[in-house]
C-alpha cells in the first residue's frame, strides 16, 4: 500500500482532499493521480512528485513515504520568514550546494573533503 499511504500523507500535509487539487500543484492531470493509486507502486508515488513537493511546499520527502520524522523541511515557525525573505539563497557553488544539503536534510553526512588531484582533473593519454 506504499503509493496510496504516502498519497493520504500528501494530502493530510497539504490539506487537499481531492486528485484534481493535488494534480493542479503538482502540474500533472487528475488521471496520473488515479493511474498511480490504482497501481498502488511499492516504491510510493513517483519520485518526481516528492521533488516537486520538497521544491514547493518543504515537504520532507522521507516523511511522505515513512511517515517519520519531519513533515517539513524547515521547522514550521521558519517557515513563513524563509519563504519571504530568502529569495537569493540559492547556492552558487559546489562547496555551498553540500552545506546547503547537509542544513536540509537532518543528519545526512555530507563530505567536504577535495577531491584528489587526479579525480579532479583528468587527463587523457592522448593529450600529454
Amino acid at each position: 500500500m506504499a503509493a496510496r499511504d504516502e498519497y493520504s500523507r500528501i494530502l493530510v500535509a497539504l490539506g487537499l482532499r481531492t486528485q484534481v487539487e493535488v494534480a493542479a500543484l503538482l502540474g500533472v492531470r487528475q488521471s496520473s493521480i488515479s493511474d498511480a493509486l490504482r497501481r498502488n507502486d511499492p516504491d510510493g508515488v513517483p519520485a518526481g512528485w516528492k521533488l516537486r513537493l520538497l521544491e514547493t511546499r518543504e515537504l520532507n520527502p522521507h516523511w511522505i513515504q515513512t511517515g517519520e520524522g519531519p513533515m517539513y523541511m524547515v521547522p514550521s515557525e521558519d517557515r513563513i520568514t524563509t519563504a519571504s525573505n530568502d529569495v537569493s539563497a540559492k547556492p552558487s557553488t559546489l562547496d555551498e550546494l553540500i552545506a546547503e544539503i547537509g542544513r536540509l536534510v537532518p543528519g545526512s553526512v555530507v563530505s567536504l573533503a577535495p577531491l584528489s588531484s587526479t579525480a579532479q582533473s583528468p587527463t587523457c593519454s592522448a593529450c600529454k
